[in-house]
């Protein structure tokens, strides 16, 4: 069969259909069937139906209606058809929804050892950062691809992330959340790492990121943070750097973290909210419902340019915002008191 780990309730169920039915389906998610059962084959029942498509399932029901079949129906299953068919399946694997040994081997003969890394960056009005950020990033290699997903600069963002070879380019409708998650549609990768632009990741951060991920029970991670003020501003540094130890020591990720996750996993859960803030925390309490988010011991490099205007707000306004959001904030409002946060 091209079902693994079809159960074996749904077979029974099929078998004690036809005691009362004289057909049985059993439809898959891509909108054909991965079960069919008959007591009998009328002549011609099946003929002229159309096959490897979305309505072979429907087109098929309606033909056993057509010719009086009393017809049960069973619920829907999955099965594999198409290249992509395979990585919702490695992902069912990963996620133990699916059990099925063999094809978990055959699967990783299939499939690369390292994982692909996509790196998806959103970016807004960002001209003085992004040419240097992307260009660090591409320099580094080993990434599967790099995308830059603009929410509608009005400076030369675009234009000067466009000089950077390999770097691909999508525009999104403005807000971080939209941003990645346009990212993440276009991506090809096994896995994503959302990556700010005034983030920067250490030398050995795709080995960081492979890593954890060796481990099927592990869905997701990210980074400890090391946030940085510029020279105008160095007495900043150990107020900074008391907000880094929630990176160290919370369970549930944000933003600046470098947050990466499996792409089939990401997709399974909806991605990011559509909110305008706090969509990181949300992405990980979902993640964290299947399966586990590894801390890496490694620190990615955070710009403090959000600090420098109101260093005490901010301090106690993003230190504080999650457990506001956990007591049942709306993320609008605490968006209006955060500002812009790109």
């Amino acid at each position: 069969t091209d079902s693994p780990d079809l159960p074996a309730e749904l077979l029974d169920a099929a078998r004690a259909a036809l005691q009362d039915a004289d057909a049985v389906l059993g439809p898959s998610a891509d909108g054909g069937f991965y079960l069919i059962g008959l007591r009998s084959c009328p002549e011609g029942l099946l003929a002229g139906l159309p096959w490897s498509s979305d309505e072979t399932f429907d087109r098929t029901r309606e033909r056993m209606l057509e010719r009086g079949l009393r017809l049960e129906v069973l619920p829907t299953w999955f099965d594999i058809d198409l290249p992509e068919d395979l990585a919702a399946l490695q992902g069912r694997l990963d996620r133990g929804e699916v059990v099925a040994p063999a094809t978990a081997r055959a699967l990783s003969r299939l499939t690369p050892r390292e994982p692909r890394i996509t790196v998806v960056m959103p970016a807004l009005d960002e001209e003085r950062r992004v040419g240097p950020a992307l260009r660090a990033l591409v320099g580094a290699g080993g990434w599967h691809e790099v995308i830059l997903v603009d929410g509608g600069s009005r400076d030369r963002t675009v234009e000067r992330a466009r000089t950077v070879p390999g770097v691909r380019v999508v525009a999104s409708p403005r807000g971080r959340a939209r941003q990645m998650n346009r990212g993440a549609q276009a991506a090809t990768g096994d896995v994503l790492l959302f990556l700010h632009v005034d983030v920067a990741l250490p030398e050995d951060a795709r080995a960081r990121v492979a890593a954890p991920l060796a481990d099927p029970a592990v869905v997701a991670g990210a980074f400890r943070t090391w946030t940085v003020a510029d020279q105008r501003a160095s007495w900043l540094a150990p107020l900074l750097h008391l907000g880094d130890l929630r990176s160290r020591y919370s369970g549930l990720p944000y933003g600046d973290q470098a947050v990466f996750v499996r792409a089939g996993t990401f997709r399974q859960i909806g991605g990011f909210p559509d909110q305008p803030l706090m969509e990181d925390l949300e992405l990980a309490r979902r993640l964290r419902r299947v399966g586990r988010i590894r801390i890496v011991p490694a620190r990615v490099r955070v710009s403090g340019r959000r600090f420098l205007a109101r260093p005490l707000y901010y301090f106690l306004l993003v230190n504080f915002m999650p457990l506001f959001y956990a007591l049942g904030v709306p993320a609008t409002r605490l968006a209006r008191l955060y500002g812009d946060p790109r």
